[in-house]
């Protein structure tokens, strides 16, 4: 097991919070700093730790769908915290787990350009988490206001998660199983995002001019569609981590 000395309930440990699944564990399940010597079988392990990880933010967006478009509560709020605690302990630990296999190891120039892309890929993973916990924030923040959001609008927003989530799914996909047609679908999906998002946020000015929406409803429209919309650039950067043509740079 990788953190080698950590008891078997550190190992094995797992946030119990209702609501949660109990399988989510908080703690690397692949990773194994015995075959650190042996990079093609560790990168193999990174990537199933990343895969694992990914799909454990995918399920924090669609919590904080559920808390957007059907009804906040803090219930909801708890699995979200708890999930975003995975997800940054198994995103850091991915990264030092390739940085300890770069630095003990002879890489060749394929196995390296694969160690930056699943680590850049472990970030974005974070950074998707980090999305969904500010999506919850506004959702707890129409709530606590009370704040007034016409039907047209919900649904809107319900659509634009929809895409999003069908790009972080298939660049999940892609990322786990080298997978360059999932690839090219979060690729094919990103303008539709884009331009979907700017449609939307044009109808729900014509509400607000209409008197239908409120204006704090409006801010927090705009910033749903500015957040779901980083949602999408993220997946796009899980997409590129398989195309070898889009290796990311360092400094994104």
């Amino acid at each position: 097991m990788w953190l080698p000395g950590a008891g078997l309930l550190e190992r094995l440990a797992v946030r119990l919070v209702p609501g949660v699944d109990t399988a989510l564990e908080a703690t690397p399940k692949y990773l194994d700093s015995h075959v650190l010597g042996t990079p093609g079988v560790a990168l193999g392990l990174a990537r199933k730790e990343l895969e694992r990880v990914a799909g454990t933010a995918a399920k924090m967006l669609s919590v904080a769908r559920r808390a957007l478009t059907e009804a906040y509560s803090e219930s909801l709020e708890r699995q979200i915290a708890a999930m975003e605690d995975i997800v940054d302990n198994v995103s850091r630990e991915i990264v030092l787990y390739c940085s300890h296999l770069v630095a003990g190891t002879r890489l060749t120039t394929a196995q390296s350009n694969t160690l930056v892309r699943l680590m850049h890929a472990a970030g974005d993973v974070e950074r998707i988490a980090d999305c969904s916990e500010q999506l919850m924030r506004y959702a707890r923040d129409r709530s606590e206001n009370k704040v007034p959001v016409s039907e047209e609008a919900i649904d809107e927003v319900r659509h634009v998660f929809d895409v999003a989530a069908s790009m972080v799914e298939s660049g999940t996909i892609a990322l786990a199983e080298e997978d360059h047609a999932a690839a090219e679908k979060v690729y094919n999906l990103h303008p539709s995002l884009d331009d979907l998002t700017e449609m939307l946020r044009t109808n729900h000015i014509r509400r607000l001019n209409e008197g239908v929406c409120v204006p704090r409803a409006g801010v927090i429209f705009v910033e749903v569609m500015n957040t779901l919309e980083r949602v999408g650039d993220l997946a796009v950067n899980l997409a590129d981590a398989v195309i070898g043509t889009k290796t990311p740079s360092l400094g994104r």
